[in-house]
């Protein structure tokens, strides 16, 4: 505790709350139809989940800090590398959207095709926020160093024999843990959470890589930049291209 750095922690912090919030919308806008039946209104459910969500990251933060600095893993990193993780993440995003249109979206159920077409920009703008920043002290500051370090204790290892494996098991719980948003808007088949962990796994991965090669800061960053062309940019383009598709459809009928 001697060494714990407060003032990273309330930066990270700070960003994880913040996209906590910033998700609210872009999630209120996946379940307004159960939202609709909600006994309580709105604003109440709004500032329970920001209550929550205060606490989770409170927490996960302060324990994902104390365990990254314990295994010798950065927070902070160069400008070079910055640069690198904005790079990788757009080429991981441009592999996860040519799996997804042309291995699992064939075969997916037209709600889900249909989901993003369907949320206003600003929602999809601020989500990014959510799952550049908030996701990343989940998923790689608190799961992947929490594991790297437990492992370590149990194993004897030092942290490269064993970090791979919470890099791997972090990916894996990265990509499960998308499914309730995606169960309120169709029902999970085996389809879906195969998709769900393949998908997510290509950013978990390589963010998960990133953070120990070259700290923390690095997976945000990719993680951003996939989101930014995840959420953003994809959308509207698929769209048009699908208009293309119906178009061309009726002039051949």
């Amino acid at each position: 505790m001697e060494n714990f750095n407060w003032t990273q922690y309330l930066i990270i912090l700070s960003g994880a709350i913040f996209g906590a919030l910033c998700i609210m919308p872009y999630t209120f806008q996946l379940n307004k139809d159960k939202l609709a039946e909600a006994p309580m209104s709105l604003p109440k459910l709004a500032l329970i989940s920001a209550i929550q969500g205060i606490i989770v990251f409170a927490i996960v933060t302060f324990l994902g800090l104390n365990a990254t600095n314990a295994i010798g893993l950065s927070i902070t990193s160069t400008s070079d590398a910055l640069v690198q993780a904005i790079i990788l993440g757009v080429i991981a995003t441009v592999l996860l959207i040519s799996i997804e249109v042309f291995i699992f979206q064939p075969h997916l159920p037209e709600a889900l095709k249909d989901t993003k077409h369907t949320i206003p920009f600003w929602k999809r703008f601020l989500a990014i926020f959510y799952g550049g920043i908030s996701e990343e002290v989940l998923t790689r500051l608190f799961l992947v160093s929490g594991l790297t370090w437990l492992l370590m204790q149990i194993t004897q290892a030092n942290m490269n024999e064993v970090i791979g494996f919470a890099i791997i098991i972090s990916a894996i719980l990265f990509g499960v843990l998308h499914l309730p948003a995606t169960a309120s808007i169709t029902p999970i088949t085996p389809l879906i959470i195969v998709r769900a962990i393949a998908l997510n796994a290509i950013i978990g991965l390589l963010c998960g890589w990133l953070f120990w090669q070259y700290g923390f800061a690095t997976a945000v960053i990719a993680h951003l930049s996939a989101d930014v062309v995840l959420h953003l940019m994809t959308p509207p383009l698929l769209k048009q291209l699908e208009n293309r598709h119906q178009k061309a459809s009726i002039k051949l009928v």
